[in-house]
């Protein structure tokens, strides 16, 4: 099967692994791929079109040459609905453009939802909010979780020199209110007067505010995935508080590292962390620090994390997720091809 990959030039980079991922996984099972930026330059020989970034600032796209194939989407979730917007608001967008923007995506998808034969979503929750918040058919929704890239993500087993004597925490994230940057600091200088607290190491692209604590540092400048992987790999811990997250990759990321987790105790975190986290009311400052504490006082709890974690991602597969997008790209071709000839 060829398939048309609508590839446009601006793609967040969560999107772009999944994509990317995705397509390397189905090469080896006998798809081919051809990849378009333009939604008027589409490739007219493909047998089924697949939009794989749809959500928060990226409408669905249609057109009049499109539909004459089987299309499928990505919708990646409605955090756009399910918050208020000072906890969404995108970094290029004010208020008023929020408003215009969430009305015109329910629009859209009003317009063309009848188009796509089937929706793949990132969690269990992420469909459940979807057909919540823009009145979809539940049997036209297929959840389909994404892993973790073992080449990158593994426990680091040879000793480095710790730079910092007690280790640190670990955040990673490309920064939005949502993301709940500003509690999670809260919530660790909080206890910064323990003398044992490993330090605070925040990875947040286009964060803007500053922390003059000297121990916290807060890098904001884009890392690779390799830098990324090097940062969980020597991490006491990984702390991911979101207000809100479909799936949250950086979860079993962090997990495949043998790092222990605290993660939210709200919208897709707790489905993704599978038990195998510390879970907190992400607008609780107290919880947050709270459980900071206890990883770092309690051993015993600590290595049962790391055991779990390790135990949990081992659940989520590339290979096993390509699996089931093949599955549902063939059952969108041979259902649409069955309602042409009636």
């Amino acid at each position: 099967m060829k398939i048309g990959v609508f590839y446009p030039e601006v793609f967040p980079l969560s999107m772009k692994i999944y994509a990317d991922t995705i397509m390397h996984q189905l090469k080896g099972l006998g798809f081919t791929f051809a990849l378009f930026k333009d939604i008027k330059n589409i490739p007219e020989n493909a047998d089924l079109y697949w939009d794989p970034r749809v959500g928060g600032g990226a409408l669905p796209e249609i057109n009049k040459n499109i539909v004459s194939k089987p299309i499928v989407a990505t919708l990646h979730g409605t955090a756009l609905f399910t918050l208020p917007i000072k906890e969404n608001r995108f970094r290029f967008m004010d208020t008023f453009d929020m408003i215009r923007h969430r009305k015109r995506f329910k629009q859209q998808w009003v317009k063309y939802q009848n188009h796509f034969e089937k929706i793949i979503t990132v969690s269990n929750y992420a469909k459940d909010e979807i057909v919540k918040n823009l009145s979809i058919d539940a049997e036209r929704i297929i959840p389909i979780h994404h892993a973790v890239d073992e080449t990158l993500f593994y426990p680091e087993n040879e000793q480095i020199e710790k730079v910092l004597p007690n280790g640190y925490f670990l955040h990673v994230s490309v920064f939005q209110p949502k993301k709940n940057i500003d509690r999670l600091i809260k919530a660790y200088l909080s206890i910064t007067d323990q003398n044992e607290t490993p330090n605070l190491i925040l990875l947040v692209p286009g964060y803007n505010k500053t922390c003059t604590h000297p121990k916290v540092s807060i890098l904001t400048k884009q890392q690779s995935r390799e830098e990324v992987a090097t940062f969980l790999q020597n991490a006491f811990g990984f702390i991911f508080p979101s207000l809100h997250e479909s799936f949250g990759l950086p979860i079993i990321e962090a997990m495949a590292c043998g790092v222990p987790v605290i993660t939210s105790n709200v919208t897709g975190c707790p489905e993704i962390a599978g038990g195998a986290a510390i879970l907190v009311n992400p607008r609780s400052t107290k919880e947050i620090a709270d459980a900071l504490l206890e990883l770092t006082e309690n051993r015993k709890l600590r290595e049962e994390i790391i055991n779990k974690g390790l135990v949990r991602c081992s659940n989520f597969s590339w290979r096993k997720s390509a699996s089931k997008h093949a599955e549902i790209f063939n059952a969108a071709l041979n259902t649409f091809n069955n309602k042409s000839n009636n």
